[in-house]
């Protein structure tokens, strides 16, 4: 069985985040999601943030049908998670690279992989926020 894990806030689900679920679920057969509890999603995000809660969020989530298992995560990255799962592919879009993803240098010393997956151009929840505040 190959796991495969992403890591994010998954605020306000929108195509984007579908998107990249959908191209994780293509290469697994177990799709684990990290997101960020709500302190953390403030901290990172500003105090206006997230726009859904940590549980709706979660089941969000879980209705798409693509993800197995979602964790709230309140831990600063989600190392310690990725180094219990053990997943065999890390997914992230493409803002990131293998450098800059946590959880690659341990992912790629037992065997696994770091899969980049090419995001939808424009589209972002601080996008479609600042849209619909001036639109």
């Amino acid at each position: 069985m190959k796991i495969g894990f992403i890591s994010g806030v998954f605020d306000c689900l929108h195509e984007g985040h579908l998107h990249l679920l959908y191209s994780a679920r293509l290469s697994c057969d177990l799709l684990i999601v990290s997101i960020n509890c709500d302190w953390r999603v403030k901290m990172k995000k500003g105090l206006s943030r997230p726009i859904d809660t940590s549980r709706i969020r979660k089941e969000k989530l879980l209705e798409t049908g693509l993800v197995n298992i979602v964790f709230i995560n309140g831990e600063k990255t989600p190392l310690g998670l990725i180094k219990q799962i053990r997943p065999q592919i890390i997914f992230v879009g493409d803002d990131y690279s293998e450098k800059t993803t946590v959880g690659a240098e341990e992912i790629k010393a037992w065997g696994g992989e770091v899969k980049i997956i090419k995001r939808i151009g424009g589209i972002s929840t601080t996008k479609i926020l600042k849209d619909r505040k001036n639109g």
